[in-house]
């Protein structure tokens, strides 16, 4: 920062850098999260700009009658500084897909596509910061729930979306909470149960928890849990309560809530996003195409036309990723109901 007196100081932030490991994906892009870890502020490239600012008014229609459920990122904020004798620097601020205070301990980048896509031997050194691809993911890691036909219907329409604006290489970013305690072990379970028994769908569940947190809002005059200083005695028992659990509804925040994509698990959960939805087919990507393919004899290569990309993309994690439960939830008037755990 340059003071008045003209001379350089430095000056401290309360973003902290995401380093590129666990940002997934090939991005050369920085990335910085805020300390409440709700957004994350993303450097872009020139057609990455040129891109967002061509399809933000169909993004934002789409994003405003589909925001409870859809997995696309939320856009908050486009951004471009410009400094003396270097190039200007643009930046997106958007939703943080592991806005919680779990810790991830297994990272996916899924695209659909098969060919070269196993987490190569460097990044496996990286331990828990490594980020697996679509052909290390395993049965174990798929989530069985009843609501797994909502969840792949969101995921083939958003995809269905970005193809018709000619976009793709995007990919579902997948990380797995996996409770390790007695104590959170019982608080994924009762959430788990909670979360497959309800006579409502996914996407209704999703649409009541935001009706009641609209309704909250109107209620008081905060905007926000993040807005200390307008928030009442009621809002800060729910704020304590928010951090030490993820499964509590974000109830006084609704720009949280429909950030969130998580889904549970009997001992865990799964936080979820469709990231790098900014890449257009164009000239270089159709020469990516042809000579891909070519190279490797019409194999399964990541880089598609957009709505064979969409659909390959839709298909797998209908086919791997959100599965129906192996049984059906057995209902008894003595016991309630009994899930069967993977």
């Amino acid at each position: 920062m340059r003071t008045e007196t003209g001379k350089l100081e430095a000056t401290s932030t309360s973003l902290r850098v995401i380093s590129q490991a666990l940002a997934s994906g090939k991005s050369r892009s920085w990335f910085f999260c805020s300390e409440d870890g709700t957004l994350l502020v993303k450097t872009c490239n020139v057609a990455e700009k040129q891109t967002l600012l061509k399809m933000l008014p169909e993004y934002t229609e789409y994003v405003r009658e589909n925001s409870t459920v859809s997995m696309l990122p939320q856009f908050y904020g486009l951004y471009t500084i410009e400094f003396a004798g270097t190039r200007p620097l643009s930046f997106i601020v958007m939703n943080y897909w592991f806005a919680s205070t779990k810790i991830i301990h297994k990272r996916f980048d899924l695209k659909g596509s098969s060919f070269g896509r196993r987490a190569s031997a460097r990044e496996l050194n990286k331990g828990s910061a490594c980020i697996y691809k679509d052909n290390d993911f395993g049965e174990e890691d798929a989530v069985h729930t009843r609501h797994s036909q909502n969840i792949c219907d969101v995921l083939k329409k958003d995809s269905e979306f970005l193809a018709k604006r000619n976009l793709l290489d995007y990919s579902l970013v997948f990380g797995e909470y996996q409770a390790m305690t007695p104590a959170e072990i019982f608080e994924a379970h009762k959430a788990f149960e909670e979360f497959e028994t309800k006579h409502v769908d996914w996407k209704d569940q999703r649409a009541a928890a935001v009706a009641v947190a609209e309704s909250d809002e109107g209620k008081s005059d905060a905007n926000s849990l993040a807005d200390s200083d307008a928030v009442s005695e009621k809002s800060e028992e729910f704020l304590m309560l928010e951090k030490a659990s993820m499964f509590t509804p974000f109830l006084h925040d609704v720009a949280r809530l429909n950030q969130l994509r998580m889904v549970n698990k009997p001992k865990g959960a799964v936080f979820c996003g469709i990231i790098d939805i900014l890449t257009e087919w164009g000239p270089k990507k159709k020469l990516e195409r042809f000579f891909t393919s070519q190279i490797c004899c019409g194999r399964d290569v990541s880089c598609q036309r957009p709505d064979v990309y969409a659909k390959r993309f839709s298909a797998f994690m209908k086919q791997n990723v959100f599965l129906p439960t192996i049984k059906p939830a057995i209902e008894d008037e003595d016991i309630g109901f009994t899930l069967t755990e993977r």
